[in-house]
């Protein structure tokens, strides 16, 4: 009996001294969208059954653009995680919304975003609380907009005019041709309005605020467009 709880007061210790600085740097990969190293760390870790590696394992699949299995880990951890205001569970229902966006299930996306402004608010700083207000009022005028669909019939070659320009991509909507520039960093794809109307674009009753390069935010109204042709 003696020996078991010398080794017992050894053990926990040790074990724990193990654990948190794995689970630390595994956070700060994520935080910092070092996918491929977080992919290598979770794929290395021994930790299988603890649950925080299904938040992690999510978290891989998110980066590797997988979302429906993202989605089956982060549930798995949201369902084994206690209520409370902890960082994580408020990073997996951020990434269980962006994978329902991913998805085009917009209603889930929003039902997961307001979770966090829910049950997380007292842990924003007031710039992110206005962002999450931002996207529910764009999550919730999408609700009833069906999945996209994508058909390709064929590779294409976009050139640039001249080295150092914008790739500008031929675009045809509604019987009208206008040539859009692509921005690979953008969340939003913003066009004036006379074009939207040009172009067909169906306009919902949202008005969202879009930061722009040079922090200035601008008023825009929201649309879809029903088919177009790149």
């Amino acid at each position: 009996i003696t020996v078991f709880f010398f080794l017992l007061i050894i053990f926990f210790p040790a074990l724990a001294q193990r654990e948190t600085p794995l689970f630390d740097e595994l956070e700060k990969l994520y935080d910092t969208g070092s996918c491929f190293q977080l992919a290598e760390a979770v794929g290395n870790s021994d930790l299988k059954k603890d649950a925080r590696m299904d938040f992690f394992r999510g978290a891989v699949a998110y980066f590797d653009y997988k979302p429906g299995i993202s989605n089956e880990h982060l549930a798995g951890f949201v369902k084994k995680s206690p209520p409370g205001n902890n960082a994580l569970l408020r990073k997996a229902y951020g990434l269980l919304a962006a994978n329902y966006l991913r998805l085009g299930r917009y209603a889930k996306a929003s039902e997961n975003f307001r979770v966090i402004l829910d049950r997380f608010k007292t842990g924003l700083e007031a710039e992110e609380t206005a962002s999450y207000e931002n996207i529910v009022r764009l999550t919730e005028a999408l609700k009833n907009v069906k999945p996209q669909k994508v058909r390709i019939k064929a590779d294409s070659v976009i050139k640039k005019s001249e080295p150092g320009s914008e790739w500008k991509l031929p675009v045809e909507a509604n019987n009208y041709k206008v040539n859009l520039i692509l921005d690979t960093g953008a969340n939003f794809s913003l066009i004036a309005e006379s074009y939207a109307r040009k172009l067909g674009i169906k306009f919902l009753d949202a008005q969202l605020n879009v930061g722009s390069i040079n922090t200035s935010s601008v008023q825009t109204r929201l649309g879809v467009l029903p088919a177009m042709k790149i």
